[in-house]
């Protein structure tokens, strides 16, 4: 054999090594860490708390801002692979959760596959109400202090808000305020 043969025949070798031992790109692909599961069931990062826990299938990332923020960014990973199966936002209160903006569901490879909007048929979002009730009435409906309920009527594209005011002397009033979300 030529030593240009053995050349190109070691070349090959390290490029079939390489290419084998290459992992794919996963710039969009995201991954449930880990390691700071295990390390940290519950921590603050960047202002932002966040609890992670394990269920049956799914492992699950839970980021809420730590200035008294009910909004909270909800991710689901697949406990087999670890990968980023859904993510959604939502407001966890007295009744039930409300679910906020566009739900998504990824598949292994990161691709979006389906999404579901929640404020489909409403002029205005959840968080628009929220700013809006902040701007006209002077109040903050998303903090876990002063709200009691918020909710969505999706029939009658309605939006209600409960909440109680709580006086000096320890008494409270409880309001409801419903907003017309085709308005």
């Amino acid at each position: 054999m030529s030593k240009t043969t053995i050349m190109k025949k070691i070349i090959y070798f390290i490029l079939i090594v390489e290419i084998s031992s290459c992992t794919l790109k996963e710039n969009n692909i995201k991954r449930f860490d880990i390691a700071a599961f295990k390390k940290h069931k519950q921590f603050t990062m960047d202002d932002t708390l966040i609890s992670m826990s394990v269920h049956d299938k799914f492992y699950l990332e839970e980021k809420r801002a730590l200035k008294d923020s009910m909004v909270v960014v909800r991710n689901t990973y697949l406990k087999y692979d670890r990968t980023l199966f859904g993510s959604m936002k939502v407001i966890y209160n007295k009744a039930a959760p409300i679910y906020l903006d566009v739900m998504k569901n990824y598949d292994s490879n990161g691709n979006l596959i389906k999404q579901h909007d929640f404020d489909k048929g409403f002029e205005y979002s959840i968080v628009d109400l929220i700013k809006k009730v902040k701007s006209d009435c002077n109040m903050q409906i998303d903090t876990m202090r002063k709200t009691y309920y918020i909710n969505r009527d999706n029939k009658n594209k309605l939006y209600l808000v409960k909440y109680t005011i709580t006086m000096n002397d320890g008494s409270y009033y409880p309001y409801e305020i419903i907003f017309d979300g085709t308005t």
